[in-house]
């Protein structure tokens, strides 16, 4: 996992199975390094972009509204 937290994450999601009654699986692969994650189902999938941005969540000033600009 990355030091940095981002506020944008890109992955290309792949979902196969092995027939119709086998379990759905994924892979996540990050668009920026080319690093690909599977998971044996669909909800280690979900629960692994759901820690990513819960870590960026909590980074400091996170949660906060941007500024509006104003154009003098």
């Amino acid at each position: 996992m990355a030091d940095n937290p981002s506020d944008y994450y890109g992955y290309l999601l792949r979902l196969w199975r092995s027939g119709p009654n086998h379990p759905w699986c994924a892979s996540l692969e990050d668009v920026e390094t080319g690093v690909s994650v599977r998971f044996g189902s669909l909800s280690e999938a979900y629960e692994y972009m759901l820690t990513r941005t819960l870590v960026s969540s909590e980074a400091p000033g996170s949660g906060k509204p941007p500024q509006a600009s104003e154009d003098v």
